[in-house]
């Protein structure tokens, strides 16, 4: 078994991966968080850091996650 995390706000990558990996060996999970919830919690500051503009292409600002459907419940 093999776990990974990634922030993936488009459907397209993450087909893209799906589509790698043998049929059914993929779960999805999504998390669904308040971005004021993430900002509290930002050990490092990277929530702050964007929003002064000093991260480029950091998810949620320039990218905002797409809301998903579930594709199967575990």
């Amino acid at each position: 078994m093999v776990s990974t995390a990634f922030i993936s706000p488009y459907k397209k990558d993450r087909d893209r991966v799906r589509s790698i990996v043998e049929e059914g060996d993929m779960v999805e999970i999504y998390v669904k968080c308040a971005i004021e919830i993430c900002e509290q919690r930002d050990a490092k500051g990277l929530y702050q850091k964007a929003r002064a503009g000093q991260i480029a292409e950091f998810t949620e600002f320039q990218h905002p996650t797409k809301s998903r459907t579930t594709r199967k419940s575990l």
